[in-house]
């Protein structure tokens, strides 16, 4: 299958930091309420002066979801509410609001089972798989109650300037970033760090940068391109993995989904086998929460 020449990600998620900084002091000053009034004033704005994020939206409610036209105008608005949603929950959080959100977690007990040593009695390291759909960031403070540290493994790009207002002007992160650079071999050393001291280390699985190993999935229907990453990493040091995706409901309440994949320990796991369960988790998760699938480019680019 040869690549099209459509749209790619870059790198770099959208933003600025006036818009992110008006948000904050919003949150802070005049609370959540008036936070979300003013989003659904600044919505319009961004559907029509990001048009490659509109664009890619438009292809994905009318060629994956096959929408009809009106819904899928529908379907645009409300994806760009839904993403500042939870823009401004990641800020709320940040300042220590989380008392103000409700969460509920499906397939804790796994979670609970699986990652504990029974020798030393306490959670073992592990690799969590996520990915652009929901807000990951609200249900890392969960992380917490393992007393273990969480990595989350970044793009260089990604780490902008609208990453530094909110970290600026909240509370402190809960988690520590470890940048994927070009020499891969630097990266791996610093995850399999981490993974050693016993700590957590998330990807995002449904990204990749031009030049990096890939694989070609069915996914919605589709061809789509994913990293092979995590997968590699997972089988190459032998340590658990989970999926988990953290979905926003209404009424300021989050819905965290752990899948455990369950492997006996010290054994090499097949990390193609491990990426197609990831890639099946999140189409389930993309059915059922199509709004809040938040890879604004052409993600389907593959000719069939």
């Amino acid at each position: 299958m040869a690549e099209t020449a459509k749209q790619k990600w870059n790198g770099q998620s959208r933003g600025g930091t006036f818009g992110t900084w008006c948000f904050v002091m919003l949150v802070r000053h005049a609370g959540l309420g008036a936070a979300y009034a003013l989003l659904a004033l600044v919505v319009p704005y961004f559907v029509v002066f990001a048009p490659r994020a509109t664009r890619a939206t438009w292809r994905f409610c009318r060629r994956i979801r096959g929408l009809g036209v009106w819904r899928s105008v529908v379907e645009i608005f409300g994806t760009y509410y839904a993403f500042g949603q939870c823009i401004i929950d990641k800020i709320a959080i940040g300042q220590g609001l989380s008392a103000q959100y409700h969460y509920e977690i499906e397939g804790e007990e796994e979670i609970d089972g699986l990652f504990v040593d029974g020798d030393k009695g306490e959670c073992v390291a592990a690799i969590f798989v996520g990915g652009h759909i929901g807000s990951w960031e609200c249900g890392a403070p969960f992380f917490a109650r393992f007393g273990k540290r969480m990595n989350v493994t970044i793009f260089n790009n990604e780490h902008e300037e609208i990453e530094s207002v909110i970290e600026r002007e909240s509370q402190g992160r809960s988690f520590n970033l470890i940048p994927l650079k070009r020499d891969w071999l630097e990266s791996i050393m610093e995850i399999k760090g981490a993974l050693d001291r016993g700590e957590f280390v998330c990807f995002m699985g449904d990204r990749y940068m031009t030049g990096s190993p890939t694989r070609v999935l069915d996914f919605m229907g589709h061809k789509a391109r994913f990293t092979n990453g995590p997968f590699d990493v997972c089988s190459a040091l032998r340590v658990p993995m989970a999926f988990f995706f953290v979905m926003r409901e209404s009424g300021r309440r989050y819905r965290i989904f752990f899948k455990v994949l369950k492997n006996e320990s010290g054994r090499r796991a097949d990390a193609k086998a491990l990426q197609s369960a990831f890639v099946e988790q999140l189409e389930r998760m993309v059915l059922r929460y199509p709004r809040q699938w938040f890879n604004f480019y052409d993600y389907f680019d593959i000719e069939n």
